[in-house]
């Protein structure tokens, strides 16, 4: 009885260990569920992880091509009012150096003109003085002239005709200086 008695009891014990070992394997297979789906949950949060990631890496390097194409862009159209403001400058200074020598020019034919007026001016005095020597000279020569020959009365004018050109109103006849 007593061998019965143990193998009752071991089976018991068997059972219960069977029993146990059961339970706990359902329970470790809950766990391994409960795993397996944090596991699931965790791949797709993973593989979504990455998508994301490789979205936003195609948007990102989409976004440096862009700017990399707005900066050549920029630096085309910096060139381009670079160069445009050169050869602006390029003609203001061509244009800086014709003016130039239009005022060196003009200042050179001034100060010719200049000259020649002085000298005109020069020539002027000059003439203006030997027409005063000439001019006295003449009524000094007139009065001798006049002096030395005698004076003939002119004939009284005649109503109607018109005088000779040395008795016109305008100008005096030479005799009529000796009075």
């Amino acid at each position: 009885m007593e061998m019965m008695e143990e193998e009752t009891r071991w089976r018991e014990e068997t059972e219960l260990r069977l029993k146990e070992l059961s339970e706990s394997a359902k329970v470790k297979c809950q766990e391994a569920e409960t795993l397996k789906l944090q596991l699931n949950n965790t791949s797709q949060a993973l593989e979504e992880a990455r998508k994301v990631e490789g979205d936003l890496r195609e948007e990102l390097a989409a976004q440096q091509r862009r700017q990399r194409a707005e900066a050549t862009g920029l630096e085309g159209r910096i060139e381009l009012e670079r160069r445009s403001h050169m050869d602006e400058l390029a003609e203001f200074k061509e244009q800086i150096r014709q003016h130039s020598r239009t005022i060196v020019a003009l200042e050179e034919r001034l100060l010719n003109i200049a000259k020649q007026h002085q000298a005109a001016e020069e020539e002027r005095g000059v003439l203006s003085s030997r027409l005063r020597e000439a001019k006295k000279k003449l009524e000094e020569w007139e009065r001798n002239s006049t002096v030395r020959q005698p004076v003939q009365a002119s004939p009284p004018p005649v109503v109607g005709q018109s005088q000779p050109r040395h008795m016109s109103r305008n100008r005096p006849a030479p005799c009529s200086r000796r009075n």
